[in-house]
């Protein structure tokens, strides 16, 4: 076992803390040691091992000495930081042990005292929501975070409030957080997600109204913000995205043909040996298929396939894109005209 006084020093406290796998007896006396560290003059040094006690006690599965840590920790240093993100740090450490449900109730704390958090606090945990798949969540925390003054964490509140509502397929919701932050901020990189992201919304949305003209409505919204998004960005990737985006509104407008030509764009004109846009043609082979085939154009699917098996050998739809060549050079033969019958028979 390591001596006591080795531990006094704060740095080699977070360094021990830091660590995971300790041994169990390095994390016994760790919690032994808390109560000759508080004695300490220097409060930082304190509420340092408490913190990092208590992170530790969540990744040995020890919640309920974790919280006791942590308890101590707002109690007797109620305005240093770490007593401030300690409800923070509660719920990452929950979440790095596999607690979901728990980490959603330990960041309920800071929605029912919401005054006591900074809008970039509400913004972190929106954005750590997001990663985990806690949509819900997410979105209460990023309307929170709008209340920021500054411009680029209210832009990344908007935009990541908006992308939480469509996950949750709240489209109609979505459209306008999105147009506000296109409207403060037209040209910031910001805005090409956010016009990509309005334009599915519209198309969504769309696709549930039963009024032709709201609908046609809707759907010519979402084709005008997927073009203004594309206006304000050269980049080859952002626009592939763009383009296969199209295509779906395009199918839900009952546009095949478009849907299909846009199809044949990408992967006709598009660099193939190009890497980043290599999965963009890929995709748009593949949505290719069915629209081409819906309308009898059996030539263009033979060409496609060829194409592929020639492009991407052992590509993901290597057995698809055989399958699709041959029944459509049975379909394009099926419709050839027979041939004229030889003179005089």
């Amino acid at each position: 076992m390591l001596p006591r006084t080795g531990f006094r020093d704060d740095a080699r406290f977070a360094q021990a803390f830091s660590k995971k796998g300790l041994p169990q007896d390095i994390v016994d006396f760790v919690g032994a040691s808390v109560v000759e560290v508080l004695s300490l003059e220097d409060d930082s040094s304190a509420t340092t091992v408490l913190s990092n006690l208590g992170a530790l006690y969540f990744m040995m599965n020890k919640p309920e000495d974790a919280e006791k840590a942590y308890s101590r920790l707002t109690h007797d240093y109620p305005d240093s930081p770490q007593a401030k993100n300690v409800i923070f740090t509660q719920g990452q450490s929950l979440l790095a042990i596999g607690q979901k449900d728990k980490a959603v109730e330990v960041f309920q704390r800071m929605f029912n005292d919401a005054k006591t958090f900074s809008p970039e606090q509400f913004l972190q945990l929106g954005l750590l929501m997001m990663t985990n798949s806690q949509y819900e969540v997410a979105s209460k925390a990023f309307q929170l975070a709008r209340a920021t003054k500054d411009a680029a964490f209210w832009q990344a509140a908007t935009v990541g409030w908006a992308q939480a509502l469509i996950n949750l397929q709240q489209y109609a919701q979505a459209i306008k957080p999105l147009e506000e932050q296109i409207a403060k901020n037209p040209t910031s990189s910001y805005s090409v997600k956010s016009g990509m992201m309005l334009s599915r919304s519209y198309a969504e949305a769309a696709k549930s109204l039963t009024d032709p003209k709201e609908k046609a409505a809707g759907f010519n919204k979402s084709l005008e913000a997927m073009n203004n998004a594309r206006r304000i960005t050269k980049d080859q990737e952002i626009i592939a995205q763009s383009d296969l985006e199209m295509v779906n509104i395009r199918m839900a407008m009952g546009d095949t043909k478009k849907a299909a030509g846009i199809c044949q764009s990408l992967i006709l004109l598009s660099n193939v040996d190009d890497p980043k846009m290599r999965p963009f043609i890929e995709k748009a082979f593949e949505m290719s298929y069915s629209l081409l085939w819906d309308q009898q154009h059996y030539a263009d699917i033979v060409e496609n396939c060829d194409f592929y098996m020639k492009n991407f050998p052992g590509g993901r739809l290597t057995n698809q894109a055989r399958k699709w060549g041959d029944d459509a050079k049975v379909k394009k033969e099926s419709l050839a005209p027979a041939p004229a019958a030889a003179a005089g028979k």
